[in-house]
């Protein structure tokens, strides 16, 4: 058996609207013979087997299988007896046949003091207030529903997910989507934890319902898909005729007409009981489609059929979205009399529907369901106080001796914390010290190794300088006094062609041993040295830019390191880039120095190993100071490399 709410709303559509004529009194039989639980069961499944092929078959069975379960005190099978009675009648379109037999077995479930099946009656009556647009009542029905089930221990986790549903419905009509929301994924979490599919296959259609109001498009035909899956699957007829109406409302929202017929047109030829109010707003969206094809007279003709069906039934939502509808037709046919007449009768029943006071009453009943909610659990937890007051009142005697106790070991063990924090402390500055020691010995012998490093440019620069620049200028020299000897030389293109590779040999060695031992950085600041380094490297093949931003003052050390940083970098742009320009960034932002160096060459692959020590060397000098490095590139675009620095480490460098 399935439990007690399971079942009694697996039919979220008992709504009922108001219809006058038809009574259908249910009374209870003093003659009824007696059955037992498990007879009231099987007759209640064997309802269910007829329900669908043979209604009027079931329904006499369902009445039987509710008097007797009412007799014998059974709420959970009187409750799903009535909740499938209401169901047919709702799929016969009886709604006021089944609205006054619910009010027979309020009056019956109340005088037997039957509360559990409060929430289910509670629940056709709101539906019934939905259906014929009295959302405030709607609401508070709802409510009653909501709070009957969550004052239950346990709480019937099914019930309250489909009430959430229910509810959901009401706040999207009036345009509340975002609480509407908030509602469908309470009960979406429950179902599908629960795997109560049925109940799940609906959530998903008003989820995918109020997203497509919401414009959310994408996400609506999602969850309609996934409702539809499910519908298939375990057949469930209203859901799958349910699904697909929205499917094709969303298709048709995205402009995709011709996909919006196929899907409402599936609908419509489902067989089998389905709500008439169901059907009777796939007719109406298939006027829509076919006013938005261009299709005037198939339009009409639906619209005109949902409008009539909609009035009989008195059902207010597709009445007032009927009138809209159609007048918008007749308006595309130049019936301007006619269109007006529509217009006119949506715009009363629309304020009629969305008046503020409605809304302002809706908003209330919400504040005072909330309001309900945190005056229970206050009064939850002021029981959960009084018991304990209670049982600290029977303990106070252990307590005296155990906090004697207590006190006795609090105090040992604050000692043991006490010296476990000091050897703690003691440890963690033991650890703190030998990093600094490293980090201090790290940098001492990047110091050693500047230091070893400039002594040997300033010799490789001197020789060059002195010993092999001073070489080539001597041949220089005696090759223009031989040319000035013997004037007949000069006419050899060859001595020409040697004389200027010379007097560029003899240039580059002069600008190779300048760049080993910049006498800038001497003379001037690291601003300065950096730009003539541009300046001197840039030509015809190559621009290189800088963009100094430092306004803070850096120690000698400090600038040859970034100096040197930088030089090695240009000059892998120069061998290896094959770019015609380069910029060189240097910004002090707070306590950080970023540097940048770009170029528009070639790029490579970062994720290949490279031969090259350059750029290794680099990183191990900026990992000695903390510093970071990140090297980004796209072969046929360049390569940026960026650095940072603590500033307050470069100064005591």
């Amino acid at each position: 058996m399935i439990p007690v709410y399971t079942r009694l709303l697996l039919l979220l559509f008992t709504c009922i609207a108001c219809k006058a004529g038809a009574q259908d009194n249910f009374q209870l039989s003093a003659n009824r013979p007696a059955m037992s639980n498990r007879e009231i069961h099987t007759l209640i499944d064997s309802a269910i087997a007829r329900a669908t092929a043979q209604s009027d078959t079931a329904m006499p069975m369902f009445r039987t299988a509710l008097g007797a379960a009412i007799q014998n005190h059974n709420i959970p099978e009187a409750t799903e007896a009535y909740s499938h009675i209401v169901t047919l009648y709702n799929n016969r379109g009886e709604y006021e046949r089944a609205y006054t037999f619910a009010k027979d077995v309020l009056r019956i479930a109340e005088a037997r003091n039957m509360k559990g099946m409060l929430p289910t009656i509670y629940n056709s009556f709101a539906n019934r207030f939905q259906r014929t647009g009295q959302y405030d009542s709607s609401m508070a029905y709802y409510y009653n529903a909501i709070a009957v089930i969550e004052n239950d221990t346990p709480v019937n986790r099914n019930s309250l997910a489909t009430l959430y549903t229910n509810l959901s419905g009401v706040l999207q009509i009036v345009g509340d989507y975002p609480n509407a929301l908030v509602y469908l994924d309470k009960a979406e979490k429950i179902t599908r934890q629960i795997k109560y599919m049925h109940l799940l296959a609906l959530v998903l259609i008003n989820k995918g319902n109020t997203l497509n109001s919401m414009d959310q498009l994408d996400a609506s035909i999602r969850n309609l898909d996934e409702a539809l899956a499910i519908a298939r699957k375990y057949n469930f007829l209203q859901w799958k005729h349910l699904a697909l109406s929205n499917l094709g409302a969303t298709h048709h929202a995205e402009g995709h007409n011709k996909e919006a017929l196929r899907f409402l047109k599936e609908a419509i030829s489902l067989k089998g009981d389905v709500d008439p109010n169901y059907q009777n707003t796939n007719i109406a969206l298939l006027g829509k489609v076919y006013l938005a094809l261009g299709n005037y007279k198939e339009a009409e003709s639906y619209l005109l059929q949902s409008i009539s069906t909609a009035e009989q039934k008195h059902i207010a939502r597709d009445i007032t979205e009927g009138h809209r509808i159609i007048s918008e037709l007749y308006a595309a046919t130049h019936e301007y009399h006619k269109a007006y007449e529509h217009q006119y009768r949506y715009i009363q029943l629309k304020d009629s529907i969305e008046s503020q006071a409605t809304k302002h009453d809706i908003s209330n009943l919400e504040i005072k369901y909330r309001t309900a909610q945190k005056d229970k659990e206050l009064i939850v937890k002021e029981l959960q106080i009084s018991r304990q007051n209670a049982q600290i009142k029977q303990k106070n005697l252990w307590i005296v001796g155990v906090s004697a106790g207590a006190l006795l070991l609090a105090a040992i063990a604050a000692l043991l914390y006490s010296m476990y924090r000091s050897n703690w402390h003691q440890q963690r500055f033991q650890e703190e010290k030998f990093r600094n020691l490293e980090q201090e010995q790290e940098i001492g012998q990047l110091r050693a190794m500047m230091k070893g490093e400039e002594k040997e440019r300033i010799r490789i620069a001197q020789d060059l300088h002195d010993g092999i620049g001073g070489m080539l200028a001597s041949i220089k020299m005696n090759l223009q006094a031989i040319q000035d000897e013997q004037p007949q030389l000069q006419q050899l293109a060859g001595i020409n062609k040697v004389s200027g590779m010379l007097a560029d040999t003899v240039t580059e060695v002069r600008k190779t041993a300048h760049n080993l031992m910049p006498d800038a950085l001497t003379k001037q600041n690291l601003r300065g040295a950096l730009l003539q380094y541009s300046e001197n490297n840039s030509n015809s093949l190559l621009q290189i830019a800088l963009q100094y931003d430092v306004k803070e003052a850096m120690p000698k050390n400090a600038e040859l390191f970034i100096y040197r940083i930088i030089q090695e970098l240009v000059q892998n742009i120069v061998k290896h880039a094959g770019a015609n320009y380069a910029v060189i960034q240097l910004m002090l932002h707070e306590s950080s120095l970023s540097i940048i160096v770009e170029d528009n060459g070639g790029g490579f692959d970062t994720g290949r190993a490279t031969t090259g020590a350059g750029l290794q060397n680099i990183r191990k000098k900026v990992e000695t100071l903390q510093g970071y490095l990140a090297c980004s590139s796209v072969i046929g675009k360049g390569t940026t490399i960026h650095i940072e620095f603590d500033f307050l480490k470069l100064k005591n460098l």
